[in-house]
């Protein structure tokens, strides 16, 4: 299994490991506490819920914080499993988790509350193939819940990606576990363990500094002073126009997050004269944006027209989308430098501005007021 950059990846940071190579016994190691649900080990390598609606088994080891990384791996899973991964326990009430459930032909992802309930929801329509693993991993900070996906020989960088910002976090939660949302059996073949980053100051990422040099971490949140600050699922894009272009001054786009391409969107054709057209933020590396390394920039925006790829030199918009000028963490807002001035024969390009006058545009992206 791999673990997400977001996440510790030192051995220092590690609590535990356990791929359940235990032989067939109804009582758990000395790893395990079993606090509710009839948990056993087969044999054969694999740790089983016979089928408990809300079972939790949890680990003895506890976490230095309440920051954990935790990675899971399911197998043998069927349609109507509602397998969980729990982080920031303390008992078999006071806990949060992520849970997958399998469906035919989709699936749904829930981050939850053992006493709060559901706190986000998302659904994939894609098929969870029961040949391959199904790995579930957390990345749970003081103000920010992640949860990861992968499947069908995917790796966990290709993962869909959910989040929730300012969790309920559960006071004293240092422990971390499994769970079973629902009433079939589950099967586990691997779990790890750790703090979200290394206590040894010795170490890159260390405790107190932000766990890469990019601006985007997981990719929803935001490093700026040392401090990683969540970025809403939500953002709200504003337009800055002048010359041809005056008729998109002040224009509002929302731009929502998509757990599949780990990217903000816009609907399409969310201004309609840019027909087939969606607006796109990003902060990972993506083959439409400029082809040179980081740090060149954290956030990249571009236009993408449906069924073509990036739109060409709309308005003097670079070719392959734009790096932003300047982004603040908190409050968040990210400025982009200005498309154009063009000449009025570029004009021709522009599908929003007046081809016979000489304009340019501006966007600005912030947290929904």
């Amino acid at each position: 299994m791999s673990r997400r950059r977001c996440c510790c990846e030192y051995g220092n940071c590690i609590l535990l490991t356990d791929d359940f190579d235990d032989a067939a016994s109804s009582t758990l190691s000395s790893d395990w506490n079993e606090a509710s649900g009839y948990w056993s080990y087969d044999g054969d390598g694999l740790l089983v819920e016979a089928g408990t609606a809300n079972a939790v088994a949890l680990t003895t080891a506890s976490s230095n914080t309440v920051e954990q990384n935790v990675v899971s791996q399911a197998v043998g899973f069927s349609v109507g499993d509602k397998i969980r991964v729990i982080a920031n326990a303390v008992d078999e009430n006071n806990y949060l988790y992520m849970e997958v459930e399998v469906k035919s032909g989709s699936y749904t992802v829930r981050l939850g509350s053992g006493t709060g309930g559901i706190l986000s929801e998302d659904d994939f329509a894609d098929t969870l193939d029961p040949m391959y693993p199904l790995g579930l991993d957390i990345c749970l900070s003081e103000n920010i819940f992640v949860g990861n996906v992968y499947n069908q020989d995917v790796t966990a960088a290709e993962g869909n990606l959910v989040y929730y910002c300012d969790p309920p976090i559960v006071a004293g939660g240092k422990h971390a576990g499994l769970g079973n949302g629902g009433t079939s059996q589950l099967t586990w073949d691997a779990f790890v363990f750790g703090d979200l980053v290394t206590s040894d100051p010795a170490d890159t990422g260390a405790a107190g500094q932000c766990r890469t040099n990019q601006c985007c971490i997981m990719p929803c949140t935001c490093c700026e002073g040392g401090v990683e600050v969540c970025i809403p699922r939500t953002l709200l894009m504003t337009i800055t126009a002048g010359g041809g272009c005056l008729v998109l001054d002040g224009v509002t786009v929302y731009l929502y997050y998509n757990p599949g391409t780990r990217m903000w969107e816009s609907e399409l054709d969310a201004i309609g004269c840019y027909t087939n057209t969606r607006f796109i933020l990003t902060c990972q590396w993506d083959s439409c944006l400029p082809e040179a390394p980081p740090p060149i920039g954290s956030f990249g925006l571009y236009m993408f027209e449906v069924g073509v790829g990036c739109k060409q030199e709309q308005c003097n918009q670079p070719v392959d989308g734009t790096w932003e000028y300047s982004y603040t963490c908190d409050p968040f807002e990210i400025i982009f430098p200005t498309w154009g001035p063009y000449d009025p024969f570029e004009g021709m390009l522009c599908e929003c501005c007046d081809p016979g006058e000489a304009g340019w545009i501006q966007m600005t992206i912030t947290e929904v007021p």
